[in-house]
């Protein structure tokens, strides 16, 4: 049967290392973080990982002011006032958002601590649903590979740009990201950036130390479609482009149906900078009055910045340009504003010559 505790805290959404050193700093009170790591068979290194996120809900005490670093368990009481506090912040919040307008403008957090702007971008990367992507300094990379790997396992099309092509935590690039770009000095951004999907993103200022000496902080984080989209636009328009490619995927096999937009323009990419004529059926909305259709023309254009080559007229686009029976038409992800048509899948195949 299933600790009852444990169950509780997998729904929280504790990983698996976090509820481990929990339970075992609780039966013992209190210990080093190399017991607590011979204990739990976590290693020392996910030990304190653990041990920061449990310390940003209460359970846990790290007082690092001691050599070596002792780990207390918060006493039952403490945790139950920080329980009850939080549950009544979810509900304020939850009744602030049920009753606030659509427009989304006030959802902006300011995140002043580096211990909270790191857990904030391991939970954004866990969450994120269709793609990522990351510009960070590889120590960052490092700390965010394991949820990294995660998303690449459950298909979330990722993207990082840092100042390594080596292997991060013990990790190949290919394990942690679809796309590698790499800039030798990183420290030259005043932020650094992640995002996910189309309404999530988080700067990070870039400061002075090494990570124990809050270098990542104080973050911006957005919870908005609109603000979002235009910083990930930035993203790529500038950070992004100023690194170089050091590893794109071979492009997949033809046929191939494409769920997620940003893969879709990728691989578009991919294949025709390797020569090869597409052909694509797309179901998607049109944008003019969201009546939904089914599109199938020649590829004759890919605007995108996340391989090379760029091609793009603004800086956010992701378009297909198709040559269809009614002539060309632009065809761009679910968002789409200003392309003719917002797609929802999309099948390549391949086609006849192009035509730019």
């Amino acid at each position: 049967m299933t600790d009852p505790l444990r169950r509780e805290l997998e729904r929280l959404g504790f990983s698996d290392a976090e509820i481990e050193v929990y339970l075992g700093v609780v039966d013992v009170g209190e210990a080093y973080a190399s017991e607590l790591a011979e204990l739990t068979d976590v290693s020392k290194r996910h030990v304190y990982r653990s041990c920061e996120r449990l310390e940003t809900w209460g359970l846990v005490d790290v007082q690092e002011q001691l050599q070596p670093t002792m780990i207390r368990a918060s006493p039952p009481e403490e945790v139950a006032a920080i329980i009850e506090d939080s549950y009544d912040t979810i509900l304020d919040q939850v009744e602030t958002r049920y009753e606030r307008s659509p427009d989304g403008f006030d959802q902006v957090e300011v995140l002043k601590r580096e211990i909270t702007t790191v857990a904030r971008c391991r939970d954004l990367i866990a969450n994120a649903e269709e793609w990522v992507i990351v510009v960070a300094p590889v120590d960052l990379v490092a700390e965010l590979a394991e949820e990294l790997a995660a998303a690449r396992q459950r298909g979330v099309f990722s993207l990082v740009l840092t100042d390594t092509t080596s292997d991060v935590e013990g990790r190949s690039i290919e394990e942690i990201t679809d796309v590698l770009r790499y800039r030798e000095r990183l420290d030259v951004f005043a932020e650094f950036a992640v995002a996910a999907d189309y309404t999530l993103s988080l700067m990070i200022r870039n400061g002075d130390g090494p990570i124990d000496t809050e270098q990542y902080g104080p973050g911006l984080f957005f919870d908005q479609e609109g603000l979002s989209g235009r910083i990930i636009g930035s993203i790529f328009a500038n950070e992004w482009r100023l690194g170089t490619e050091e590893w794109a995927p071979d492009p997949v096999e033809l046929p191939h149906t494409f769920e997620l937009y940003p893969r879709t323009v990728a691989h578009a990419a991919l294949h025709r900078r390797e020569g090869t004529s597409l052909r694509a059926t797309v179901q998607c909305r049109r944008v003019q009055d969201g009546e939904r259709t089914e599109l199938t023309g020649e590829v004759v254009g890919v605007h995108q910045g996340i391989v090379d080559p760029y091609e793009k007229s603004f800086m956010s686009e992701q378009a297909l340009i198709l040559r269809t029976d009614d002539g060309r038409v632009t065809v761009g992800g679910p968002p789409a504003t200003i392309e003719d048509y917002a797609a929802q899948r999309v099948t390549l195949e391949r086609g006849g010559s192009d035509d730019d």
